[in-house]
């Protein structure tokens, strides 16, 4: 069994990533006395007009223009079920996101995934220090960040900006990117582990699909955690 930390911080990308990616896993270390905060890093409105690319994922989910309040209702209502802690940054995703012209960074959804993080340095670096002056993620043990599997912008940026922000003997893990791992053309996914080790596999979700897991740089070994993740059922 990996021994729960006294405090992790997961850090999401977007309201539903920690839920998603991390939930079986965080309940396990609620339960077990770890005090778990969740650091949400693109969960701001969008610019008004919202943009077309915006509005029309807006309206495949059935939301409107006020999607951001009631994905935060939801995020609320899931980490107030696995008993973790919140903390949002309020910058806007990729979808929200405009030059400086007032154009839309992303005017078509397939750009999330086919922009290389090299081209927003300026994103990184001020994510790495939203980051850096962050007091959970400074008092984290366990840092649980996303592996970018799928090629999202926002995924790429927040993983760029925790490698930036953390210290040197900073314990990191490397989470799946739910749903994203579930997807036929991410198939090739554990390239981007690396050298990283395994450590945990948490709990087949079948209305999820595979077993979620987690990859660190300090510890080895593999554990199974036999507890139901909470994303699926909020």
């Amino acid at each position: 069994m990996v021994p729960a930390p006294g405090a992790a911080a997961v850090i999401a990308p977007h309201l539903d990533d920690a839920s998603l990616s991390c939930g079986a896993l965080l309940s396990r270390w609620v339960q077990d006395g770890t005090r778990v905060t969740s650091v949400t890093v693109f969960d701001g409105p969008p610019p008004q007009p919202v943009p077309v690319a915006a509005a029309r994922f807006h309206a495949e989910c059935g939301l409107g223009d006020d999607a951001m309040t009631v994905r935060a209702a939801e995020d609320d209502r899931a980490m107030a079920r696995l008993g973790v802690r919140t903390v949002r940054f309020g910058l806007r995703e990729a979808l929200y996101r405009v030059t400086d012209d007032g154009q839309p960074r992303y005017p078509v959804r397939d750009r999330l995934f086919a922009t290389p993080v090299t081209e927003e340095p300026e994103l990184v670096v001020g994510v790495a220090a939203r980051l850096a002056g962050c007091a959970e993620f400074a008092a984290a043990d366990v840092v649980l960040a996303p592996l970018g599997i799928g090629g999202h912008i926002d995924h790429l940026v927040v993983g760029a900006a925790v490698r930036v922000a953390r210290d040197a003997g900073r314990e990191t893990w490397w989470y799946e990117d739910i749903p994203y791992v579930t997807y036929r053309d991410c198939a090739d996914w554990t390239a981007l582990v690396g050298g990283l080790v395994p450590v945990v596999a948490v709990i087949r979700v079948d209305t999820v699909g595979p077993v979620l897991s987690t990859t660190t740089e300090n510890a080895a070994g593999k554990v199974e955690l036999p507890t139901t993740s909470l994303a699926a059922t909020v």
